[in-house]
């Protein structure tokens, strides 16, 4: 149930986002509830901690599993998509939108890609 209380949050977030848009949702907002944790493979685990550690604000805690990640799938959209997202948290705006693109130009899942869109219109 814990870890139902953030996704339901979530989804009534991303209903106020508006123009069909998904909002974008900081770690840091929801606490716990890693959208990574059901993913079996080493790259899930290591998202779900970098995940964990943004969410605690340990953020060179998640730049180190986020770093490991990238380097075990090179070509994984949310490893990129998660990275820009600490890369904002640590003020690193450019890195941060050149990160997203990353991620957009690795084929993203229509879901991720909606992800990724929202968060660069929140970078501006």
């Amino acid at each position: 149930m814990k870890r139902l209380i953030p996704l339901l949050f979530a989804v009534l977030l991303t209903g106020c986002a508006g123009s069909g848009q998904i909002a974008y949702i900081s770690p840091s907002i929801l606490g716990g509830g890693s959208p990574y944790s059901d993913r079996s493979d080493a790259v899930g685990t290591l998202l779900d901690q970098a995940w964990n550690a943004m969410a605690e604000d340990e953020l060179s805690r998640a730049g180190s599993a986020l770093s490991r990640a990238m380097r075990i799938s090179p070509t994984d959209p949310s490893v990129y998509y998660l990275m820009a997202q600490l890369r904002k948290e640590q003020g690193q705006y450019d890195q941060a939108r050149e990160l997203a693109g990353r991620a957009l130009s690795l084929g993203p899942n229509h879901g991720l890609k909606r992800q990724l869109n929202a968060f660069l219109a929140n970078l501006g």
